[in-house]
């Protein structure tokens, strides 16, 4: 609940008593999710020991499956999981949704403005000429 009151703040600046209090309340509805969170990167982290116990083995093959598990991050997660976190997920978009509805004049600007600021980075950053590495 901190967070999203001090992210919120980051973006549109300071919010009205009422504000604050409609947020609060939306985050305190989410579900619980850190006891699956933290399961889920137990698990995460016995698979990644099983595979170093495996890296003396074949390289090619241990860097194949290094690969898979770094680019399969949701792979192996239980039902529940992904039911949970998606309806989660779906939660806190409706949050954001709610916030932008009672945001001020004022607070919409400095957000639009600071999405602004993003948007001119990644156009700056875009144009810059590509440097070549030794390895290209």
């Amino acid at each position: 609940m901190r967070r999203t009151l001090e992210q919120t703040r980051d973006w549109v600046g300071s919010l009205s008593y009422e504000q604050e209090q409609r947020i609060i309340a939306m985050v305190n509805a989410l579900p619980l999710t850190e006891q699956l969170r933290y399961e889920d990167r137990v698990r995460r982290q016995r698979e990644f020991f099983q595979l170093m116990a495996q890296r003396g083995d074949n390289r090619e093959q241990f860097a194949r499956r290094l690969r898979q598990w770094l680019t399969d991050w949701d792979k192996g997660r239980t039902p529940e999981y992904e039911r949970r976190f998606n309806e989660s997920f779906e939660q806190r978009v409706q949050i954001v949704i709610e916030i932008e509805r009672m945001l001020t004049p004022h607070q919409r600007t400095l957000a639009l403005n600071r999405l602004q600021d993003y948007i001119d980075d990644f156009t700056r950053l875009a144009e810059r000429p590509r440097v070549r590495t030794a390895a290209q």
